[in-house]
């Protein structure tokens, strides 16, 4: 099995996993003796500033992100403690993060507006004015006309 050292977004976005940090810590919840006395719970750190990212891309970041999620240093922080497993911690703690990278990295392309051609106009009009009249055909006579 090969597995691959980054993962690549649009618009070039990649994201190094080399270039994560894990911290343990102990996990609440349950899980009794084994949570209190074993560090399951995980807390990914991810410096943006180690990768030359796009001002855009880091700004939607900033604005996905609860404000405890990341510092004025740009750095990602995002913490586990769902599974009573260290391992399993660490995987939702990176797909976390694979997600958050997914959502701000696909930039919206904007619209060019070009003028309408004349025939266009033309047609828009005419069918409008039709639909006028199949709504004036709907009402009742009056019958003192």
């Amino acid at each position: 099995i090969i597995t691959m050292a980054y993962d690549k977004f649009c618009n070039g976005i990649i994201l190094n996993y080399k270039k994560i940090k894990y911290t343990f810590i102990h996990s609440g919840g349950p899980g009794g003796q084994h949570v209190n006395k074993v560090s399951t719970g995980v807390t990914l750190e991810f410096d943006l500033m180690q990768e030359k990212y796009p001002c855009w891309f880091i700004d939607r970041i900033r604005k996905n992100l609860q404000s405890h999620q990341i510092s004025d240093q740009n750095i990602i922080k995002i913490k586990s403690t769902k599974y009573k497993s260290q391992k399993m911690n660490r995987n939702e703690a990176k797909n976390k993060l694979i997600l958050v990278f997914e959502k701000c990295s696909n930039r919206k392309v904007k619209r060019k507006f070009k003028p309408l051609p004349m025939k266009q106009k033309e047609l828009r009009l005419k069918l409008k004015k039709l639909n006028s009249h199949r709504k004036q055909m709907r009402k009742k006579p009056d019958i003192y006309e």
